[in-house]
């Protein structure tokens, strides 16, 4: 179960980075 926690948290992650990153080229 933590591995499982581990892997969505870094699924998480990793959408909050693409999505902030699309928000910092559409404001550029």
């Amino acid at each position: 179960n933590e591995i499982l926690g581990c892997l969505v948290k870094l699924v998480y992650y990793q959408m909050y980075i693409l999505r902030f990153n699309e928000m910092d080229i559409r404001f550029r």
